[in-house]
């Protein structure tokens, strides 16, 4: 994980007149004292200096497990939109095991103890994949 001397970290994307958000994490033994919500609430302080006025938080599950992330997003005021999904035929026939090795390889790499400069190196190799 993140080196305990490390803060939080996030990430996120502008794209014309909008960030979308990647990312934050942080040591787990902070989590108490909601680095996460502090860094997320000067981010948005810094899109708003620096004139965007609207930020994406992207999908969140629908499942009870992601009910406090869903809680999270709608305290920074945002506005839930469903997400549909159509699953055909050719859909349930998609190769996922691109997936699954990138997600084996994230775990993999996770408990190396990575640096913050290799967590910016390894997303930007393997995000690209996930647009």
């Amino acid at each position: 994980m993140i080196r305990k001397h490390a803060g939080p970290l996030s990430k996120f994307f502008i794209i014309g007149d909008t960030a979308y958000y990647k990312f934050a994490a942080s040591a787990p033994e902070a989590l108490k004292l909601r680095p996460n919500n502090f860094l997320i609430a000067e981010l948005i302080a810094y899109l708003d200096k620096i004139g965007i006025r609207r930020v994406n938080f992207g999908y969140t599950g629908s499942g009870v497990e992601y009910a406090g992330l869903r809680k999270y997003k709608l305290s920074t005021g945002a506005n839930e939109t469903p997400r549909y999904t159509l699953k055909t035929s050719s859909f349930l026939d998609l190769d996922m095991s691109p997936v699954a090795s990138a997600n084996k390889a994230i775990a993999e790499f996770l408990k190396t103890d990575p640096t913050l400069d290799q967590i910016d190196q390894f997303s930007n190799q393997y995000y690209r994949n996930f647009a």
